[in-house]
């Protein structure tokens, strides 16, 4: 079943000399139970994606529907409620440093009523437990918390709402080796036993080959190869997917920096990679910038089927 469906999504900046393109059309889904990594470099869009589906920004035009429901369109932003949470990537930042960690996880839920005073203490303890932080660290203060404690008490406040969608914003990057491989656990001991779905935004791909089970690569503003995780990270197809895992995962071969060419920077052409695509030509410029369906996956070049 879909839970979260993202059609034709753009958003546009305006600075003092032009217009910024953030998101120029994007289309992925989320069924229940799922885990959709959506990677690129920085800069590309991840995160205003992620800001736009949890409602705290705006997009210029396109639709998401989440839990049945089209929540995009409104005049003002409204939030979603329970049903879709949020961890940062500095989530130190997200708390308040003047509460404890128990009164901390139980903000959480306070708001929508979903316990009572006694059953959501005790809800908070056990999902303190459960993310692995200890039972002596109840009273303790936010701020005295190490990152990756922070971290996991994030986790635990968007848990106690029992959300259906949880949003990763690279929520692991700030985070050393062995606590990201804890937070990654976690992760996949959400989905396995709450059921959880996750969009997970990262830059790491070997994080994502690990709990993602599809994955959606972006680059300026659009996604260009969107399919199932391990096949596209064994077996990428877009140009720039196959220079992006090269340049952090072992592949076959030697992977190389693609380089700027200046002559192809004013011929007309709607692909954002054409200046630095090995395979950039004619038919580039001549047919048109549309998905091309490859057994599971969707490939955005005229190159996919070569």
């Amino acid at each position: 079943m879909c839970l979260l469906k993202v059609t034709g999504l753009t958003k546009t900046y305006k600075n003092k000399k032009d217009i910024v393109y953030a998101l120029k059309g994007i289309d992925f889904t989320i069924d229940q139970g799922q885990c959709l990594g959506l990677v690129g470099e920085s800069g590309c869009g991840k995160s205003t994606t992620a800001e736009i589906i949890a409602r705290l920004t705006k997009e210029d035009s396109g639709t998401i529907e989440f839990n049945g429901k089209v929540i995009t369109g409104q005049k003002r932003l409204k939030c979603i409620g329970k049903d879709l949470q949020m961890v940062f990537q500095n989530p130190k930042d997200s708390f308040d440093p003047k509460y404890s960690l128990l009164d901390s996880v139980m903000m959480g839920a306070d708001s929508y009523n979903l316990y009572s005073k006694t059953e959501l203490r005790q809800r908070a303890q056990e999902l303190i437990k459960y993310v692995g932080l200890k039972e002596s660290y109840m009273n303790k203060g936010i701020d005295s918390l190490s990152g990756g404690e922070c971290q996991k008490a994030s986790i635990a406040r968007a848990v106690i709402c029992s959300p259906k969608l949880i949003i990763f914003d690279e929520a692991t990057s700030a985070l050393d080796v062995s606590v990201q491989a804890q937070i990654i656990g976690l992760m996949i001991k959400l989905k396995e036993e709450k059921g959880v779905s996750f969009l997970f935004i990262t830059h790491d791909l070997a994080l994502t080959s690990s709990v993602c089970d599809n994955i959606a690569v972006m680059y300026s503003g659009r996604i260009i190869e969107y399919g199932p995780c391990r096949k596209v990270l064994k077996n990428p197809v877009h140009p720039y997917t196959k220079q992006l895992i090269s340049s952090v995962l072992p592949m076959k071969g030697k992977g190389e920096i693609p380089e700027f060419n200046a002559l192809r920077k004013d011929q007309s052409t709607n692909c954002d990679y054409y200046a630095f695509c090995p395979k950039a030509d004619k038919k580039c410029i001549e047919g048109p910038l549309q998905m091309v369906q490859i057994k599971e996956r969707q490939v955005l070049c005229c190159h996919a089927n070569d």
